[in-house]
């Protein structure tokens, strides 16, 4: 069931490292057929994250491919609106960030690999390896996800191993 621009309208805006997705649903049963879908599609696990001020999800970029595949398959395409982030939405953007997580002043390589994954800096080794792979089924090009999500997980898999290998870990 294909819900068209009279029933609802969705916008997703695009950054380098989100997607920040909200809709607006014009009937109660549409509306929990949508937030159910979403949810079961995306959940927690998947780096989703509501975000109660702005009204709308938040998913992690190497989502791309199964975000635009969700759409295709809930919403006719003028129902749908992608925007790529723009210098006037700097202010919107601070209030992506969870309010509850530390700030920090300036982050290093491991810390910044590790949430690539979207882990604990003090995760074990076994545990950025899994994720690591449950991450590139998605976003390798051959599954149909991005070039730049599949190399960004490369990258941070490597800093991950190297600081383990160097420390004993491995």
């Amino acid at each position: 069931m294909a819900l068209g621009r009279n029933r609802v309208r969705v916008e997703i805006q695009e950054d380098d490292n989100y997607f920040l997705v909200a809709w607006r649903v014009f009937g109660g049963d549409d509306f929990t057929y949508v937030k159910s879908s979403f949810r079961q599609q995306f959940p927690r696990s998947s780096g989703a994250e509501w975000l109660p001020d702005s009204k709308a999800w938040v998913l992690p970029i190497w989502q791309r491919a199964t975000l635009r595949a969700w759409c295709a398959r809930l919403f006719e395409s003028d129902a749908v609106t992608w925007r790529d982030y723009d210098a006037s939405h700097e202010q919107r953007q601070q209030s992506y960030q969870r309010q509850d997580a530390p700030r920090t002043p300036q982050t290093s390589p491991l810390s910044d690999a590790y949430g690539t994954l979207f882990l604990v800096p003090d995760a074990p080794l076994w545990a950025a390896e899994a994720v690591y792979r449950a991450a590139q089924k998605l976003a390798h090009p051959d599954a149909g996800g991005e070039h730049a999500a599949a190399v960004a997980l490369n990258q941070a898999i490597d800093v991950i191993r190297t600081c383990a290998s160097r420390s004993g870990a491995a």
